[in-house]
């Protein structure tokens, strides 16, 4: 149970992170690079971010079945 936690922490913690990036990133953006900007948001953290979230919904799906 222990190993599950630790994932399940982890995991959460690199959501917290992309969404923290995320946020940094858009607040960075001017007007000139705020297309850029969402454009790399849409091909490279949220195509990861979704990944970490289902690898997060399976440790919990270990957890509810254990």
């Amino acid at each position: 149970m222990q190993m599950i936690d630790t994932r399940k922490e982890i995991l959460e913690s690199r959501i917290e992170g992309i969404h923290n990036a995320i946020a940094k990133m858009r607040e960075d953006a001017t007007p000139a690079t705020h297309a850029n900007v969402e454009m790399a948001i849409e091909m490279l953290a949220m195509p990861e971010l979704k990944r970490i979230e289902a690898q997060l919904a399976e440790v919990l799906a270990e957890v509810k079945n254990s």
